[in-house]
Order: structure tokens, then sequence, then C-alpha cells
């Protein structure tokens, strides 16, 4: 038997061509798997990458640290336009005028690296992108955070005691700053089999193509 399709995803909650670019890899997935029937079911790994690691625990208001980065007239109105129509077309309602704070998202990435190991990794990655972008749900918030978790199959209990220590802190941190190091400088960022690489939200036929050419014997790991 062939060994599965690994694919790494280097990512941050709070970019929406992330949540984007998890469709189009679900859209990808279901063609790779329509077109290899009998080769392991694709294993699909997401990776911390911090868009603002600067910003404190509790994050910010998302008015102020729009104003800062984008000016006093905020976030260009096309541009947030263009997120939303393309995300209702992939069926994703995006409600950027509900998110009132720009969060800190390592307490997100631990919690996506916890359900990494129970497999529910897939389950855990969407229900926050769901809650930062659709719901307006605040990251920092702790009690938010236990109970999005619960509803994946988490403890109640534990995963407050995970949450309020400081457990893989740490490994969020080196995983990222490893990303650094490889020069991954956009999310999301796809890495198939370790040899072929895509920066940025691309169409699924671009990814497809990516896992052909991952899967191809001539492929040579990357770097």
């Amino acid at each position: 038997m062939s060994e599965p399709l690994r694919i790494d995803v280097v990512f941050d909650f709070v970019c929406p061509w992330c949540y984007i670019g998890k469709r189009h890899l679900e859209t990808a997935l279901a063609e790779w798997k329509a077109q290899h029937p009998a080769d392991p079911e694709p294993v699909v790994r997401w990776l911390p990458f911090q868009l603002y690691p600067d910003l404190p625990a509790g994050g910010v208001s998302r008015r102020e640290h729009m104003e800062l980065k984008h000016g006093p007239a905020g976030p260009n109105p096309e541009k947030q336009a263009h997120h939303v129509a393309l995300g209702r077309r992939l069926g994703l309602a995006f409600e950027f005028d509900k998110i009132t704070v720009q969060p800190n998202t390592t307490n997100a990435h631990r919690l996506s690296g916890c359900a990494q190991g129970q497999g529910w990794q897939d389950a855990m990655v969407e229900t926050l992108f769901r809650a930062y972008f659709v719901d307006g749900i605040d990251l920092n918030d702790h009690d938010a955070l236990v109970s999005l978790a619960a509803s994946v199959g988490f403890d109640w209990g534990q995963v407050a005691v995970y949450l309020g220590s400081e457990t893989d802190v740490q490994t969020v941190r080196r995983l990222e700053q490893e990303a650094r190091e490889a020069g991954i400088d956009i999310v999301p960022f796809y890495i198939f089999n370790g040899k072929v690489t895509v920066a940025g939200a691309h169409e699924p036929s671009v990814l497809l193509e990516a896992m052909m050419q991952a899967t191809a014997p001539e492929a040579a790991p990357v770097g």
C-alpha cells in the first residue's frame, strides 16, 4: 500500500484567506480522492503562524488595530467586499462587522494542536474559523474557547485547565519560528509531502496539481 499524501498547512485564524484556502483545499482533496479511490486517506496537519505575534494576550480593539494598520479610514471596503463575495460563493458567511477584538491567536493554535492528537483537528480549526469570522467571537475569551473546544469533543473541565496553563505555548512558538526560519511569510502556505509548496489561497486546481507533483516519483524534497 502506498503512503498517504501528507499536507501541512501553515495558517492563522485571523486570516480570511486561510478560511477561504481551507475550502479550496477541501475541494481539491475531494477531487484527489475521487481520482485515487484505492489510496489511503490523505493526512492534513494545520500548523501555527501568527500574523500579529506581538499582540497582547487579551488582544486589542479591532477598530484600533484596523486604524493602525490601514489608517483612519480603516480597511479597504472593496477588499472586504471581495472577501465577502468570494466567501459566499464557497459557503462562508463572513461577518467582519461582528468582530470587535483583534485576538492573539496563541490559545486558538494550542487548541488546534491539541485536537490534532485526538483526531479532531479539522473540526477544531473549522469551529474556530467560524467562531471568529461568522459569529464574531473573541478568540481570547477563555470561556468561549472552552465551549468551542467542548463542542468538538473535548472534556469541558480538562480543556478549561489546559487553557489556563502554559502547556504547549512554547510548542506553538517553536512551530511558528520554524515556519519563519523556513522563509514562510505568507499564509496559507501548503506543503505537500514535504516536496511541493504553494503559497496563498490558490484555486483548487492549483492545489490538485501540487498534489500530483508531490506524489510523482521524480519529485525531490524541498531544500
